[in-house]
């Protein structure tokens, strides 16, 4: 094996590692960025990428969760993109590109209570109880970093959020 092709397989186990992409039906590789603790960064395995469980909390009921009944469970949802992506805009031509692997928060207060990230079309989605949300987006080399807007979310209902973060061309 020549040492290019062995240092490109490293390199790519390094950010499939990093971005916590699994094999379907096992457990993510780590830690999604390494977030405040008690979130898992990882997908359930119900949901697909760029769609992530709360953090803490057992909101399905599952077996050893508490007597008292669960939240009906609320999405916020989007797209994640970055632009300008030329210095002069064209008619026909995108202003803007979706960002994949950008890390999306969920904070009520201090407390991160769900992150994903997004997917290779720049979607994301947070299954989060019913109240009012931080949504925090962070993508290394995008600007402004951290991108913060609030979400108030009803019980079975989706919030869109979409986020535009600058990519400092001009």
């Amino acid at each position: 094996m020549s040492r290019w092709t062995l240092i490109t397989l490293l390199a790519v186990a390094a950010l499939v590692t990093a971005c916590g992409v699994s094999q379907p039906g096992q457990p993510a590789a780590g830690n999604a960025g390494g977030s405040a603790a008690g979130s898992t960064g990882a997908p359930s395995p119900a949901s697909s990428p760029g769609r992530a469980s709360p953090a803490s909390g057992n909101p399905g009921g599952a077996p050893g969760s508490s007597s008292r009944p669960a939240a009906i469970a609320s999405l916020v949802a989007g797209q994640v993109s970055a632009g300008p992506v030329t210095p002069v805009s064209r008619p026909g031509q995108p202003g803007s590109r979706p960002v994949s692997g950008a890390q999306v928060e969920a904070l009520r207060g201090a407390d991160v209570v769900a992150v994903t990230r997004t997917d290779h079309a720049g979607n994301y989605s947070l299954q989060l109880a019913p109240g009012s949300y931080v949504i925090s987006v962070s993508y290394p080399g995008l600007r402004p970093m951290p991108m913060d807007k609030t979400a108030v979310v009803s019980a079975g209902h989706t919030q869109t959020l979409n986020f535009v973060l600058d990519t400092g061309i001009r």
